[in-house]
């Protein structure tokens, strides 16, 4: 028989638990798919059994996390954020115990306008211009977080077109040692707004592009090199 060991993390405040992994999975899920049915579809829950786990949770906190929408209030998205900023510390530090390579994806849309860029709400290079994208999450397929990433930052519904390379020199992230998988995404749905982890998102002319966060330079030369060879 094989065992798994998983570390949870359980978001507490003056020492009162106020989110568990299973509520904070919940509020991930109603984040993504924007509806009580489609969340309870993802986790494989009834939406009844959901709604009475997210009710506990604003018990605790004393103010509703979900509106009955299936939308997150302030209140929701404010401790979802924290939840996620604390175990994304806690896997990276895990991971750079371990000596293990965390993997990320990086999206890259091109259009008549240039090229589609996020400012960077948080650290590392916070106000710094980059590539959407981010960390793939536990039992995710790159291609869904890429698409996942690029929802969350710029508010676009995307498809994959083509996989455009992986970068992984060490250094690349100042967090640690990172493995990114590139790919060039079309936009089929959506509206163009700053989301989460990003202040801004605008297109950005491939002559007059910004200093970018990571290797995101080397990024986009190797994609215009590639298509003027094509």
């Amino acid at each position: 028989m094989t065992y798994d060991l998983e570390l949870q993390v359980a978001l507490r405040e003056r020492g009162r638990r106020v989110l568990s992994p299973a509520e904070a999975k919940a509020l991930q899920a109603l984040k993504r798919h924007r509806s009580w049915e489609a969340a309870a579809k993802a986790l494989r829950r009834s939406q009844p059994a959901l709604k009475r786990l997210l009710a506990r949770a604003a018990r605790r906190v004393g103010e509703r996390l979900v509106l009955s929408t299936g939308l997150l209030t302030a209140r929701g998205r404010k401790l979802l954020k924290e939840y996620e900023t604390l175990s994304g510390a806690l896997d990276l530090a895990l991971h750079q115990a371990a000596q293990l390579p965390r993997v990320t994806v990086d999206g890259l849309i091109a259009g008549e306008k240039g090229v589609l860029l996020v400012q960077r709400a948080n650290p590392p290079f916070k106000g710094m211009w980059a590539l959407p994208g981010g960390f793939v999450e536990w039992g995710e397929a790159v291609e869904e977080a890429v698409c996942r990433e690029i929802a969350e930052e710029t508010g676009l519904i995307t498809e994959v077109e083509e996989l455009l390379g992986v970068y992984s020199k060490m250094g690349r992230d100042p967090r640690g040692h990172t493995v990114s998988i590139v790919y060039a995404l079309r936009p089929v749905g959506g509206r163009l707004a700053a989301q989460t982890d990003a202040t801004r998102v605008a297109w950005h002319p491939w002559d007059t592009l910004p200093l970018l966060a990571f290797d995101h330079a080397e990024i986009l030369r190797d994609f215009r090199r590639r298509r003027e060879t094509t």
